[in-house]
């Protein structure tokens, strides 16, 4: 039994013991657009305690949010009692109550297409021309736009996101509550908006997402992506997420507000630092490949100097790792140099090497290096 069945059983278990249940969300606007997902919402008036008298593997995953996940035939589903938000105090977390129906849990929804429900038979519940909105391919909010923004400012970059998934416009109406309510971005956490902008980066039309990101007043309150978002714009070209950090980040100097990981942020220095470096045979040996490639294409979109072919340079180095060199520090040590002078004319041997300048042979080095 696959996946979807195993929902539908789930569904209908929950109805059989005189609750409402029904899929929802993005599940609903893909199944609408003829695309898989499987990442299968549930929302029912059940509540947490009545689910866990109907399964047998019930995991509480929102004691606040009367959220669940129901283990059915090994598969996975995230199920949530009704719920309404009554006030986000710090604009992005709500006070949030339990709901009666199914319509006033679609009324706090983000856009009218992911307002959407079915029962197991996928007869659907619209409430806020979803289906309309997905034929006409609109990013339309909720109800009142600006005060959908204001409730939770995540949802504008949110808004930005579905626009580059799904190639869709944002209606003119909800880009005003975007741009009216773009400062309180300063209250979502850096955490929150790396991950809707990683999201982005990893969709088919990224660039749409940047234009709407880069046109509304939200660009002003993201530090640091103003000139590297205007750039790919400008040159109709994508990036992978760490090089548009690193980009941004040699514009406009390297910001904490996105909270990186360590190796993410170690990986952007090196990007940045490569920028203003010749990419000749040494900073090519000492380089990751990928690393090697970001540098190179960020110098290609600031009219710096770059390689045409920093693949081919790299696997055609004499040698590819320093353990290849003819030579080591003993032998350095053994022409007499001392101290620091050793790694200097190490570097000055593997430099020689990979310029060809002299084999790779232990003789030949050395008598290079007395010289």
């Amino acid at each position: 039994m696959n996946e979807l069945d195993s929902a539908k059983i789930v569904l209908k278990k929950i109805k059989e013991n005189g609750f409402l249940a029904y899929f929802v969300g993005g599940f609903v606007r893909d199944y609408i657009m003829g695309i898989d997902n499987n990442d299968i919402d549930i929302t029912t008036n059940a509540t947490k305690d009545d689910l866990q008298k109907i399964f047998d593997k019930v995991i509480p995953t929102g004691e606040k949010f009367e959220g669940v996940t129901i283990i059915y035939n090994d598969y996975k589903f995230e199920v949530t009692t009704f719920r309404t938000d009554l006030f986000y105090g710090d604009h992005r977390h709500p006070d949030v109550r339990i709901a009666k129906t199914l319509e006033e849990d679609l009324a706090r929804r983000d856009f009218t297409i992911n307002a959407l429900a079915c029962d197991e038979a996928f007869n659907i519940i619209d409430k806020y021309d979803g289906r309309k909105d997905i034929e006409n391919k609109i990013i339309r909010a909720v109800g009142d736009s600006s005060k959908r923004f204001v409730e939770d400012a995540l949802r504008i970059m949110r808004a930005f996101y579905f626009s580059a998934k799904l190639n869709f416009d944002i209606d003119s109406i909800t880009l005003k509550g975007i741009d009216e309510a773009s400062i309180y971005l300063e209250n979502v956490s850096g955490e929150r908006i790396y991950r809707e902008l990683l999201k982005m980066f990893n969709t088919k039309y990224l660039l749409k997402g940047l234009k709407y990101m880069s046109s509304s007043k939200s660009i002003l309150h993201l530090p640091s992506l103003k000139e590297s978002t205007n750039i790919l714009l400008k040159y109709h070209h994508k990036v992978d997420f760490i090089e548009y950090l690193a980009l941004s980040f040699y514009l406009e100097g390297k910001t904490n507000r996105y909270k990186l990981s360590n190796k993410e942020s170690k990986e952007i220095d090196n990007i940045i630092k490569l920028v203003d470096l010749p990419l000749n045979n040494l900073n090519i040996f000492n380089n990751e490949l990928s690393t090697l490639e970001k540098a190179n294409d960020i110098k290609y979109l600031l009219n710096k100097d770059y390689v045409v072919d920093v693949v081919s340079r790299k696997n055609n180095l004499v040698i590819k790792d320093l353990k290849e060199l003819a030579i080591n520090p003993n032998d350095i040590i053994e022409l007499g140099y001392k101290g620091p002078l050793i790694k200097e004319k190490l570097n000055h041997a593997l430099n020689l090497v990979l310029d060809k300048q002299v084999k790779n042979e232990r003789n030949a080095i050395l008598e290079k290096l007395k010289k």
